[in-house]
């Protein structure tokens, strides 16, 4: 069982977090004071950064909390398999067409 991101099935629920938390870019507005957010992997743990940022790019008042916790109850579970399975099948399908042509032509050639 894995974990599903968007169409990405993750083997781990490590690796789900990784790819998810990693995809969200840092927020701010520029040109007036305001609250830089992002997120960032520290011992193993992901954290909720904020910073404050001037008008001018200075950051100060920098802090990080644990991010809210995600289950792995709440998250779309997939089968880390099924890609493997369903491209055998197809190879499978492919090689019959390939037979059956195959077979095509030789049974033309008893013909003659």
């Amino acid at each position: 069982m894995g974990y599903l991101q968007g169409s990405v099935c993750y083997d781990t629920w490590s690796e789900w977090q990784d790819a998810t938390f990693t995809g969200v870019p840092p927020s701010y507005t520029p040109g007036s004071t305001t609250y830089e957010a992002w997120l960032a992997k520290t011992a193993g743990v992901w954290n909720v950064c904020r910073a404050q940022l001037s008008s001018t790019g200075v950051r100060s008042a920098q802090y990080c909390v644990a991010a809210p916790p995600f289950t792995s109850g709440t998250v779309p579970t997939c089968d880390v398999g099924a890609p493997l399975l369903d491209g055998a099948a197809m190879g499978f399908l492919v090689l019959l067409v390939l037979l059956a042509g195959w077979g095509a032509i030789k049974m033309k050639e008893q013909i003659r």
